[in-house]
């Protein structure tokens, strides 16, 4: 199998060649050094080369996708590409100690999405698919969850766009065909009643949590 690192190190001979990746995918190699994607298919006894594009304008992962996605539709048996799982892990990896609420984020998409269509192929899933899973935690009453749960795996397909994993968003919109969760603020203190509640801090409240009282009022930051 190739490697960006050995297409790299590839140079050109007096005469073309290519070296092989797998399913059919081979990667040419002209005299004049170009270097481009060629997928070999079986048709009528012979073999046949489609040519997918040229390297670097085509990644390795790119090619590989496009090779299947070819497949397909020449009804031949499709090969094993990136799943959706590949696409967690590789959003894992970026996030993970970058977001405050990753463990969050992580625990949430693998119970709701991950468990349940981890192992299909990117390029399998679609809008109704993704539609089907998060309808019932809609009718739950959970929209905060939905929001939550559409916005990053969303972000998990523009991740796998731009690792090459596959050319296109196919749920780049779907966060349209769910109404916006309705956020119910907590209750305010009107500041009319302000004197009774420093007066019950003043009487009942540990002093670090008076201090953080009087904090937040200074400085006009929300209570915790």
């Amino acid at each position: 199998m190739l490697t960006t690192k050995k297409i790299v190190t590839l140079k050109p001979k007096a005469r073309r060649y290519q070296i092989t990746d797998q399913f059919g995918l081979a990667l040419r190699v002209q005299t004049t050094g170009v270097k481009s994607w060629v997928l070999r298919i079986p048709r009528n006894g012979s073999v046949k080369d489609i040519t997918l594009g040229h390297w670097p304008d085509i990644s390795l992962m790119q090619a590989r996708q496009m090779a299947r996605t070819k497949r397909l539709e020449l009804e031949l048996e499709p090969p094993d590409s990136y799943t959706l799982r590949d696409a967690f892990k590789f959003w894992c990896s970026k996030k993970k100690g970058r977001i405050l609420s990753y463990r969050d984020e992580k625990l949430r998409l693998e119970k709701y999405i991950i468990s349940k269509i981890g192992n299909r192929q990117l390029d399998t899933i679609t809008p109704p698919l993704i539609i089907r899973i998060v309808e019932p935690i809609e009718k739950s009453g959970k929209q905060s969850t939905v929001k939550r749960l559409l916005m990053r795996t969303r972000e998990i397909f523009d991740m796998s766009v731009n690792a090459g994993f596959i050319s296109a968003n196919p749920i780049a919109k779907i966060t349209k065909v769910f109404p916006v969760p309705k956020v119910k603020h907590m209750p305010a203190v009107d500041w009319k009643e302000l004197p009774i509640v420093m007066s019950q801090i003043e009487a009942l409240a540990p002093p670090k949590y008076r201090l953080l009282f009087y904090f937040s009022l200074a400085t006009l930051l929300r209570p915790g």
